[in-house]
């Protein structure tokens, strides 16, 4: 579920696939990497048409993200009753890879993005577990300056005083199968 944002341009929610490795480093600690991507879409405006005629339409966008991290249990590395909760906390980029549309001066492109949240693991046998993680990715939005420009009809597509670059929170929940290897 992607978080708000004043121009409505950047990436929006969508459903979500991946694939996550993870790794036990020590004691309740699990060293992650994970790759996914977002069927997103995005609005287009065209900045320098009055606001009755800047719509230019909306355009599939996949997003994708990527992030390595560690995520502690909560139970140590013992399981209660089978169910075992956890906190992970990650960095790494979140990327639209060509975003751009014509007439448009936005640009998603690839931004630095961290990761955050919980979740957890349910444990029905020594080597399958079922995951079911929340989370948030945050990354930065940053727009042109021609969006805070003044159309013909003295109108912008945010307000001068508007930050040009903010952070955006995107909450997500999860779940997966897994199988472990070696166990």
């Amino acid at each position: 579920a992607a978080g708000t944002e004043p121009a409505a341009v950047a990436p929006t929610g969508g459903p979500m696939v991946g694939a996550r490795y993870e790794v036990r480093v020590g004691g309740p600690a699990q060293l992650f990497v994970r790759a996914s991507r977002v069927f997103s879409e995005r609005r287009a405006l065209d900045p320098t048409k009055p606001a009755a005629t800047r719509f230019l339409g909306v355009s599939n966008i996949p997003l994708y993200l990527a992030d390595l991290g560690i995520s502690m249990n909560l139970t140590g590395q013992r399981s209660f009753h089978g169910v075992v909760p956890s906190l992970a906390v990650g960095a790494g980029v979140a990327s639209t890879l060509n975003s751009k549309v014509e007439k448009d001066p936005y640009k998603f492109g690839t931004t630095f993005a961290f990761s955050f949240g919980g979740g957890l693991r349910i444990l029905p046998t020594d080597r399958i577990q079922i995951r079911v993680d929340a989370g948030t990715h945050m990354y930065q939005i940053r727009y042109p300056t021609e969006y805070s420009t003044p159309a013909s009809d003295n109108t912008s597509v945010i307000p001068a005083a508007q930050p040009k670059n903010f952070w955006k929170s995107n909450p997500s929940i999860t779940a997966g199968l897994s199988y472990m290897f070696f166990r």
